[in-house]
């Protein structure tokens, strides 16, 4: 069951993120020999040179999108990469200038732990 941009999978929402290659040089095309009547396979190909760059271990990739997604997780976006560690820069210095905040937090988390499985028994001294 697809919801929004994730998917339901036991009662959580996964967030689930294809996006298509920013490079207009990749692109998924149909191979005809991997393929079978019904079974379409594709493969990652250079527009400009016509080198092949990813086959999915010689299977090809079931869709377009899995082959972009394929494409995506090799070679991820150098800015996003720099956004991804400046956050969790920031995260570290907000953490030390919060340290009393975060050891009421796990303290929180603690109590509620020894709670919930005090109830049900599973809690070990």
């Amino acid at each position: 069951m697809a919801l929004g941009n994730g998917r339901l999978y036991r009662r959580k929402v996964i967030r689930v993120d294809y996006r298509m290659a920013k490079s207009d040089e990749v692109k998924a095309v149909l191979d005809k020999d991997l393929s079978s009547p019904g079974n379409p396979r594709y493969m990652l190909m250079n527009t400009t040179s016509g080198e092949m760059l990813d086959v999915a271990n010689g299977y090809g990739f079931k869709s377009k999108r899995n082959a972009y997604a394929a494409w995506n997780w090799e070679n991820p976006d150098p800015e996003a990469k720099a956004r991804k560690q400046e956050t969790e820069r920031t995260l570290r210095e907000w953490t030390k200038k919060n340290r009393r905040f975060m050891k009421d937090m796990d303290d929180a988390a603690f109590c509620i732990f020894k709670i919930r499985n005090k109830k049900s028994g599973r809690f070990m001294k």
